[in-house]
């Protein structure tokens, strides 16, 4: 069984590294197709390591924003209700006003 961890992009991409590491190390190797040779393995090995950078910066950009976005909808929430009690202590818990902004929920 594989761990979760060891499932992980940047752990596929260091054990990509380490195979890339070990051919290097067999003067024998000369594969007859050319993506298998060490500098095409190299050239993808950098893609993808591009490639995570790339995906590790966008996903630290998400998580800003989803906390930027969760802060204002928890401003929103106290403000709905700090309106709803200042209609209840204005007008009443009966009132007309109150009756049409009771059921809003954020």
């Amino acid at each position: 069984k594989i761990s979760q961890c060891e499932q992980s992009f940047g752990s596929l991409t260091q054990h990509f590294t380490d195979l890339v590491t070990t051919l290097q190390t067999f003067a024998n190797y000369t594969p007859a197709a050319a993506h298998l040779k060490i500098a095409s393995l190299q050239n993808f090995l950098g893609q993808i390591t591009q490639l995570n950078n790339d995906v590790i910066g966008h996903l630290t950009s998400l998580r800003f924003a989803r906390k930027e976005r969760n802060d204002y909808y928890t401003d929103l929430h106290d403000r709905a209700q700090r309106i709803k009690s200042i209609t209840a202590a204005s007008y009443g818990n009966k009132s007309t006003e109150y009756n049409m902004i009771k059921g809003l929920t954020i």
